[in-house]
């Protein structure tokens, strides 16, 4: 068995998370006894009474504002315990204000987390300081007197509705070190219209941006793998936005009511799109899906009234209900061979819908599917379809002809009415349906007759 060298301790001893943690460790054998006074800093938080264990450290790191060895370091009462002689510095990693950190300027106190609040924005002004490492939460929430902001480097984290409903903002530059943007950070900045997306960016939060509607273009940064839900919702103006092949997921609502963006490429990378991602972006004519996503999430492209074209991954399985609904333009869509399910009003009201072919795996086609397809012309059903749900073809007045499979079970209430250019259906002895399954001008016939 391979023992491991005093190295690989430390780097193991990095994923403790208690004294007992060492205690134990030295407990294991002679080799590791003493071992915490290699440390010239403390890994873990410290108590007085853990700091016996590590009473050769210069450096003492406090991740928490009630530890009890802060309030001595930082306010430099008399040492109440000799074996906190070697401390020479104070490493404080819990975030505190701009105000507060100016208390303790010395070499020996080193804050990690600044953070510019909005109490110090109403005592220092709208400028943010040099040396903040986050804007606070709430920190210009509908402050409309600032036109342009320039965060400072040095900054990491901007806060939830930091920005938000800040009306006259219209430039953001945000510095190389920002890398969390928080939830409705800027939602309702009505006139941002140019915010730029370092690289070191890694997430944007939910509603992010949402309402900024006069934002055209967006650029998003490689470093960034997720977009949240509803971040670039009612941008009404945005016409093109940059997705990076780095782009793992697109959220709910994503880009809900952006009623200017015209065409989307999906990187080869993205596995999932929300619910309602696209939801009535009515100038969107294009989109082209080559990632491996397997599902479509219900009313994704729901009401895109321009989409003509659209590319389906290979990898597709569920396409859910009303995903294409009133999408009035598309006259042909390529439904690719792994399909299964297609969801409910699934393409219903697609006026101009003239061909389809479904899949061998999809075994039913659910209500209203093809509802209001007017100018759907023809159907090809390549296999194992057996159901038929209420009003799946209804109203599709142009269709000719329908080749049911011969393994058809059910066919739904109103199916195929208003199908009034079709004469004749031909159906197994088998199979069930009503009354007004299909229009009166259509004559039903038994396979077994012919």
């Amino acid at each position: 068995m391979q023992k491991l060298d005093t190295p690989s301790i430390f780097i193991v001893s990095n994923y403790f998370d208690s004294i007992s943690d060492f205690i134990a460790l030295e407990r294991v054998c002679k080799r590791f006894k003493d071992f915490t006074e290699c440390y010239h800093f403390n890994p873990i938080p410290l108590t007085k009474r853990a700091l016996k264990c590590f009473n050769t450290i210069e450096t003492l790191n406090i991740w928490d504002k009630t530890n009890e060895l802060l309030t001595f370091r930082l306010d430099k009462r008399p040492k109440p315990n000799k074996l906190l002689k070697n401390i020479d510095k104070v490493v404080v990693w819990y975030s505190i204000s701009y105000k507060e950190s100016l208390k303790y300027k010395t070499k020996n106190v080193i804050f990690k987390k600044i953070s510019f609040t909005l109490d110090d924005r109403k005592h220092y002004g709208n400028i943010v300081p040099g040396g903040v490492d986050e804007i606070g939460e709430k920190c210009f929430k509908s402050c409309d007197v600032i036109r342009e902001m320039v965060i400072p480097q040095k900054v990491k984290v901007i806060g939830a509705n930091s920005f938000e409903n800040c009306v006259c903002l219209t430039k953001m530059n945000l510095s190389t070190t920002v890398q969390d943007i928080g939830v409705s950070c800027f939602s309702g900045c009505q006139w941002l219209r140019v915010i730029n997306f370092p690289e070191s960016v890694r997430n944007i939060g939910v509603n992010c941006f949402q309402t900024c509607t006069s934002l055209s273009y967006i650029n998003l940064p490689t470093s960034l793998s997720n977009l949240s839900n509803s971040c670039f919702s009612d941008c009404s103006s945005l016409s093109q936005i940059y997705i990076p092949p780095t782009m793992l997921s697109i959220g709910w609502n994503c880009f809900y009511y952006c009623t200017s963006l015209s065409a989307i490429d999906v990187p080869k990378n993205v596995t999932s799109i929300g619910n309602r991602c696209f939801f009535n972006c009515y100038s969107l004519s294009k989109v082209n899906i080559v990632g491996e996503i397997s599902e479509l999430g219900d009313y994704c492209f729901y009401g895109c009234e321009k989409l003509t074209k659209i590319t389906l991954p290979t990898s597709l399985k569920i396409i859910d209900k009303f995903c294409f609904e009133k999408c009035k333009s598309l006259k042909t869509i390529e439904l690719p061979e792994s399909l299964e399910t297609i969801g409910e009003n699934c393409f219903s009201d697609c006026f101009t819908l003239s061909t389809i072919t479904i899949p061998i795996h999809v075994t039913k086609v659910n209500d209203s599917t093809f509802k209001n397809c007017y100018k759907l012309r023809t159907i090809k059903i390549l296999g194992n379809t057996s159901s038929y749900g209420d009003f799946a073809f209804s109203n599709c007045s142009s269709l000719q002809n329908v080749d049911l499979p011969q393994n058809v079970t059910t066919i739904g209430n109103f199916c195929f009415s208003n199908c009034l250019s079709i004469n004749t259906v031909v159906l197994p002895k088998t199979t069930k349906f009503f009354p007004l399954s299909f229009s009166q001008n259509i004559a039903i016939v038994k396979r077994e007759e012919l």
